[in-house]
């Protein structure tokens, strides 16, 4: 063991000590020097030689390590190490030494699947064949008779018809499937005792496969170690878990660990805390067409979700199904997960998909739609979601919160974003940023789009409209930015534009018929560019600014509205080129009403 692997950026001199205590830091504890049946201890403290490097240490259980140089001065002291294998407290899996391979074939000792013997020779001691040997879960062979039966000599049988495999890992027995519960009663009891095998290389890959008609009543918990070796299957296309489902219990949980790969679909039946939870820096693989739905439990924070990676985690998950849970999707605390093209649809609390902290998704072409809460919730995270639905939401379609940042425009693709027939808004930005280009967020009860305390939206060529609620516009936008340039608003119940607290809203060639209250509603020191655009048919005043605010329709169309364009309280409007009502703009035209400049300094209007 080098020195540079006992601390970062630590370089000893020859003659450095490290010294082993049990956890209470005082009682010193063994290390060894090589993984025999009976190891041999080293020397406590173990001391570095003349390059300083330490030699072979092996470990058992947990310790608490501290570093001396040559003249004991300390460099690091307390640090806190356990070995990583855990699927056995033993220091070493050999479970028998053999003076040759003939031994070992003549052996009848029961053995598990990844024990593993050594050999000291082939036909005789020390004739170069001191080998390991994993035994790999393969029965029923017959036993090899000599060393020519055993081919290239990286397989063998014992005298109970088990085969072995070199556990330098040159030569793998197949891929193994093992049935739950037939060969065990449980995930965790597979994991358990497989362990071993997957790791040394004995077996590519385990496949768990939960036999048809079971319904499970416990999941699987993984900690500390890389279970990508494992595989969930089922033989059902559902798999419903028992009704005695603990509501603390995630279907799969890994912690700081590779989780298995989930490539089958399971229904938790409103149990469970989480489906799929990774936790503290773990990865993991969901195949397509899998996942897991309808979690009920109220999970570690709260709230259950289908997916939930927190900590630093990552997930690939493309093409999933996680549906009917609180929330289907939970991303948080700088962990990545790539969900694209996913089901993640009808979450039954506040939000089909919850991206926070930190955190980077990607949920293009994804179905978040019918959610009892919002669509898609994103806060202080970055999420694409191109050409993505979240339609029928009963909240919000968008709610982007403290400085997130959501690009969700189509990309010129035939297929918008949607977030239609919202129960809210369609998109609702604080202080965040989104790009819905080409997007629609017709039927919004509230408004289309709502923008507040320095958020940005983009909705270039974007429909909105809005129904049910009398307040109910097309555009809100409080101290933001919208860039709505081409967009389309109709049929809004409220004004289609509102713009106050020092907004500003670039809306060029905009088309805006038939709205409920005034097409455009300025105030506070906002500026709106309506220019080149199309303004028709309110039931109030089409367009008024005030409140110091900056109104540019120079060649816009602005007509049907007895009074086309208010403009008052030090406000200005520039109508160069544009049409009304009257034919062309002129402050004496009765389709205006204008104050005088001079006599109290009330408004500007020119053309």
């Amino acid at each position: 063991m080098p020195f540079a692997d006992v601390g970062s950026g630590i370089k000893p001199s020859s003659g450095a000590k490290l010294f082993f205590f049990e956890v209470d830091g005082v009682t010193p504890k063994n290390t060894f020097s090589d993984q025999l049946a009976s190891p041999t201890p080293n020397i406590n403290p173990v001391e570095s030689d003349s390059n300083g490097v330490f030699g072979d240490i092996y470990i058992s259980g947990k310790y608490k390590v501290t570093l001396k140089d040559r003249d004991l001065i300390q460099i690091f002291g307390g640090a806190e190490i356990e070995e990583l294998f855990l699927a056995s407290s033993t220091v070493t899996p050999i479970i028998a030494e053999y003076a040759t391979t003939l031994d070992l074939i003549a052996s009848t000792a029961t053995s598990s699947v990844g024990d593993v013997a050594g050999t000291s020779g082939y036909a005789s001691k020390g004739d170069g064949g001191a080998e390991s040997w994993v035994q790999n879960g393969v029965t029923g062979q017959a036993p090899s008779q000599s060393p020519a039966q055993l081919g290239d000599g990286k397989l063998l049988n014992d005298g109970n018809g088990t085969q072995w495999g070199l556990a330098s890992g040159v030569l793998k027995a197949a891929d193994a499937t093992y049935r739950i519960p037939s060969d065990f009663l449980t995930l965790q009891d597979a994991v358990d005792t497989l362990y071993k095998s997957v790791q040394s290389g004995v077996t590519n890959s385990v496949n768990l496969l939960i036999e048809s008609g079971y319904a499970p009543a416990s999941g699987l918990t993984v900690k500390l170690g890389n279970y990508a070796g494992f595989v969930i299957s089922s033989e059902d296309a559902l798999v419903t878990v028992d009704p005695a489902w603990e509501d603390d219990a995630s279907f799969i949980k890994a912690v700081c660990a590779t989780a298995p790969t989930l490539n089958c679909l399971v229904d938790m039946t409103n149990k469970g805390d989480n489906g799929y939870y990774l936790k503290d820096a773990s990865t993991g693989y969901v195949a397509p067409n899998c996942g897991v739905l309808n979690v009920g439990g109220l999970g570690e924070f709260g709230i259950g979700a289908g997916i939930f990676l927190n900590g630093a985690c990552r997930a690939v998950a493309r093409n999933s199904i996680f549906t009917g849970s609180p929330r289907n999707v939970w991303i948080s605390h700088e962990s990545n997960y790539y969900g694209d093209f996913g089901n993640y649809s009808g979450s039954v609390g506040d939000t089909n998909v919850y991206i926070a902290r930190s955190s980077i998704a990607g949920v293009s072409y994804s179905d978040m739609t019918n959610s009892a809460g919002s669509g898609l919730r994103v806060r202080r995270a970055q999420v694409t979601a191109l050409a993505a639905d979240v339609s029928n939401a009963a909240f919000d379609g968008i709610l982007a919160q403290e400085g997130s940042r959501i690009i969700a425009n189509d990309q010129g693709t035939t297929d918008a974003f949607l977030a239609e027939n919202c129960g809210q808004h369609g998109i609702s930005a604080d202080r965040s940023f989104v790009d819905f280009t080409g997007g629609s967020t017709k039927g919004a009860a509230g408004s289309g789009v709502r923008a507040t305390n320095g958020a940005e939206a983009i909705m270039t060529g974007a429909t909105l409209s809005t129904t049910l609620s009398p307040s109910g516009t097309g555009i809100n936008s409080s101290a933001s930015t919208i860039r709505a340039a081409g967009a389309v608003i109709t049929s809004t119940v409220g004004n289609s534009i509102s713009a106050f607290e020092l907004s500003t809203i670039e809306a060029t060639g905009i088309t805006i018929n038939l709205s409920g209250g005034r097409s455009i509603d300025i105030g506070d020191a906002s500026t709106v560019n309506i220019k080149s655009g199309n303004i028709t048919d309110p039931a109030s005043d089409n367009i008024r600014v005030q409140g110091a605010s900056t109104l540019n329709a120079s060649g816009a169309t602005v007509t049907g509205s007895a009074f086309d364009i208010v403009c008052n309280n030090g406000s200005t409007a520039n109508l160069s080129g544009a049409t009304t009502s009257s034919g062309a703009a002129n402050p004496a035209d009765t389709n205006f009403t204008v104050f005088n400049a001079i006599e109290g300094n009330k408004g500007i209007i020119w053309g």
